[in-house]
């Protein structure tokens, strides 16, 4: 292994690690799950009236036979193509979002080049069409994103921002991908110095009218109180445009709404409040989910539990509770998913393992698709350093899959946190660790990933990157066509793992680098990855070591570098007699066969 690649390596992983404690330690309120109490029913629900303790047995043995064939996905991809280029996932809140023609995901990223203000996050969009990536605009360059939401067609991007790392001081802000605009939604920003509860959500209408969001600023005269509400602005409506949908019935402590989810149609908004909003429910001062419908401005409580999801035309909910009372034979004492279905007024519990049993561990953070027939979730304990696992559930048919691809040459990890979920449940994003291979090793990092179906690239074998007119600064490479059934769109080219340039398929297949500075190493790697009609990438692409011209050979000593490891009795000591030395050394390679 080349010294100076090592040294890379270990300032990769060095980086990831101060990114993982700085994601941990930093947002403790906003990566949490609140803590809700066990309340036990008060009574026998409908079912257990109508179903006697026989009976109900019976009912889930006829719910686990009539569950359909779970979702699959045979192809892999993730974001990153190198250590040397990393984007960083948000640990604390690893967000995707695709496109609903599934050209465009934007995501959650630190930014480890940005030396004014380490750990801060910034929401990134990636051309799966031609692997470019665009940094989504934000007000000033010391703040950070908490939280973000993209329409389908992933023309605006809507998120909280705070003016620090851990300001509470937040704002919220709408930016125009075709117009290059930003907008500010929420002028008033909120007033606590730190963020130290959940919070800060936001989430927008598929046409970009609406936006919905929470906030603990005073932000309608309405407001007297200092507690977290929830907000609708309508940037096409006339007059007020903004309006507070989380109104009390009583004022009192423990009254925040939060965590807004707006349907594509923007006819339905649901969220989570500890306040009593109205009148159908016995107040507990629990969390529990509401819907507010716009078009006559009335709030439905629905069920005890958090993190709404709504459906696309804002009939399905699917949301979390703690609640084993809604359906039969919810025993597991545990965090489970549902789905509250507005027309037919009726709740599906859909977080089942893929035989159809419960599971053993708390389900959160329910994504459900925009058609409202899947629903994407993760399984995990309590404490946050366990393993999670995300999972793809049918609504209608109670079908269940685990989030796999094992025919993938990605290897992934044992956690899986956040997925997302396209219609028919063809697709899904997430955040995934996996094993990066480093020489004859592997070691766990972290990406965010999609999977789907259909076919990816081809190379034919052998294929290769072709070389000419190579210089100090500039080289010419060359490559074969691949193959797709789909047809081939372009070819993608990486410069030590960073994409570089963009080649339609229709025009030649080779690509002249001039004007490269060399880096710290006497080599770069080159690849080249095509890319077909429905975003697919290859993955192993041909590559081309680039090895520098210039300097003698045998090198000079100024371009040799030595070095030894050893025992030592202390950091600066002398080598402990009789211990192993471990050699390296490194210098430019010679030219030929050398």
């Amino acid at each position: 292994m080349k010294i100076g690649f090592a040294r890379a390596v270990k300032e990769k992983l060095a980086a990831l690690l101060a990114f993982t404690m700085l994601a941990t330690a930093a947002m403790p309120g906003t990566a949490a799950a609140s803590t809700v109490p066990e309340i036990s029913p008060a009574g026998p629900s409908v079912t257990d009236a109508v179903y006697d303790a026989a009976g109900v047995p019976d009912l889930l043995e006829s719910l686990k036979t009539e569950t359909g064939t779970p979702a699959s996905w045979n192809l892999l991809s993730r974001l990153n193509r190198g250590l040397s280029s990393f984007m960083y996932p948000t640990f604390d809140m690893p967000l995707t979002e695709l496109s609903s023609d599934e050209r465009y995901m934007a995501f959650m990223t630190y930014d480890p080049d940005d030396e004014k203000g380490i750990g801060r996050k910034a929401v990134y969009i990636q051309d799966r069409s031609t692997a470019e990536f665009q940094r989504v605009r934000m007000p000033d360059s010391t703040g950070t994103v908490v939280y973000f939401d993209m329409t389908p067609d992933a023309r605006y991007v809507v998120y909280t921002y705070a003016e620090e790392l851990l300001s509470g001081i937040t704002k919220v802000y709408l930016y125009d991908r075709t117009t290059d605009e930003l907008e500010t939604v929420s002028g008033v920003s909120g007033t606590n110095e730190l963020r130290y509860d959940d919070g800060e959500y936001v989430s927008i209408s598929a046409d970009g009218r609406y936006v919905a969001f929470d906030s603990d600023a005073k932000l309608v005269p309405q407001d007297m109180n200092e507690e977290r509400d929830v907000y609708l602005f309508d940037r096409e409506g006339s007059g007020d445009k903004l309006k507070r949908i989380s109104v009390p019935l009583e004022e009192g402590l423990n009254t925040d709404s939060w965590a807004p989810s707006i349907s594509g149609d923007g006819s339905a908004i649901a969220f989570v409040s500890k306040a009593k909003l109205t009148t159908e429910e016995e107040f507990t001062g629990a969390e529990s989910v509401y819907m507010y419908t716009l078009a006559d401005g009335t709030v439905k409580h629905i069920s005890p539990g958090r993190s709404p999801s709504v459906s696309g035309d804002g009939r399905m909910i699917a949301f979390t509770t703690y609640r084993q009372n809604l359906v039969p034979g919810d025993s597991n004492g545990k965090d489970d998913i549902y789905v509250y279905d507005k027309a037919e007024d009726n709740f599906r519990r859909v977080s089942l393992q893929e035989d159809g049993s419960e599971h053993g561990r708390d389900s959160r953070y329910p994504s459900i698709s925009p058609d409202g027939a899947y629903v994407a979730y993760e399984v995990r304990r309590d404490d946050a350093s366990d393993p999670a696992e995300s999972y793809v559930a049918g609504i209608q048919d109670l079908s269940s899959a685990k989030i796999a691809v094992p025919d993938s040459p990605v290897k992934l990890g044992s956690t899986s946190m956040r997925p997302t979920v396209g219609n028919g449940g063809t697709t899904v994003t997430f955040f995934s660790s996996y094993m990066e291979p480093l020489g004859d090793t592997e070691f766990e990092s972290f990406d965010y990933f999609v999977a789907t179906t259909g076919t990816a690239p081809l190379w034919p074998e052998g294929s290769s990157i072709e070389a000419t007119d190579i210089g100090k600064d500039h080289i010419t490479v060359s490559w074969p066509d691949a193959s797709d059934a789909e047809g081939i769109t372009g070819y993608a080219l990486y410069f030590n793992g960073a994409r570089f340039a963009y080649i339609p398929a229709a025009e030649e297949k080779t690509y002249t680098l001039t004007d490269v500075p060399q880096g710290t190493d006497d080599e770069d790697l080159i690849q080249v990855e095509a890319i077909n009609t429905r975003y697919q990438m290859s993955m192993g692409g041909p590559a081309y070591t680039w090895l520098r011209e210039g300097g003698e050979n045998p090198p000079s000593e100024e371009d040799l570098y030595f070095d030894w490891v050893g025992e030592r009795s202390s950091e600066w000591g002398p080598l402990e007699q009789g211990s192993t030395i471990e050699l390296y050394g490194q210098g430019r390679r010679p030219r030929g066969n050398g």
